[in-house]
């Protein structure tokens, strides 16, 4: 199991390094201890996540406004976009969900951006790409669940 944890950080310093983009975390270091864990900062982002806003508005029974809706939807398309488009090799998140958007707040605007890179894959050759065993369920489209 400890050598599944440090691939999968391994993997995530190895995308956040190529990755560079308004609206994917940025990686701010990296270090290994004497027990060999690892170690990943990344940027600060104050305003929890995606998950915890839908929590809140849950909880006090509010809806936000459309335009806020489409407009954090725009930004995290374009987040996606920039993985699968932008990059000499696609990648292909896998574990895309409210908690792996993390929030910032610029003024009155929302910066969100995506985070937890560790089960990403590159896709190299642009075929499909299977992931049975690396999702989480309740976000998993119905191919991933086939």
């Amino acid at each position: 199991m400890m050598s599944e944890n440090l691939e999968e950080a391994r993997r995530e310093i190895e995308i956040l390094l190529h990755l560079d983009h308004p609206f994917i975390v940025k990686l701010e270091d990296c270090f290994k201890d004497n027990d060999d864990s690892v170690y990943i900062a990344l940027e600060y982002m104050q305003h929890g996540s995606l998950k915890q806003i839908i929590e809140n508005q849950k909880r006090f029974d509010q809806i936000l406004p459309t335009d806020e809706i489409l407009s954090m939807f725009t930004i995290i398309c374009l987040g996606v976009y920039h993985m699968h488009c932008d990059t000499e090799e696609p990648l292909i998140h896998r574990d895309l969900k409210p908690e792996n958007i993390l929030i910032e707040k610029v003024g009155t605007m929302k910066i969100l951006k995506i985070t937890d890179f560790g089960i990403s894959k590159r896709n190299n050759s642009r075929e499909s790409v299977t992931i049975k065993g690396s999702m989480t369920y309740n976000y998993a489209s119905i191919e991933q669940l086939e």
